[in-house]
């Protein structure tokens, strides 16, 4: 499974193989005014998600 964070504020869980894309969730972030760049991050269980001067934190144990 990958995490991924689109320009538009979306976070999405998604399963890429080479016959298909399949979406298994998707969340949305505060909007900060520009968009999203940061690759999102998991360490330890946890997933952080940068969007210009904020970082937040999920638990996903």
């Amino acid at each position: 499974m990958d995490y991924l964070l689109s320009e538009d504020n979306a976070v999405g869980l998604a399963q890429a193989t080479p016959e298909a894309y399949r979406e298994k969730g998707r969340f949305r972030i505060a909007d900060q005014g520009y968009p999203s760049r940061a690759h999102p991050v998991v360490c330890g269980g946890m997933l952080y998600i940068r969007n210009q001067g904020v970082l937040t934190c999920y638990d996903l144990k």
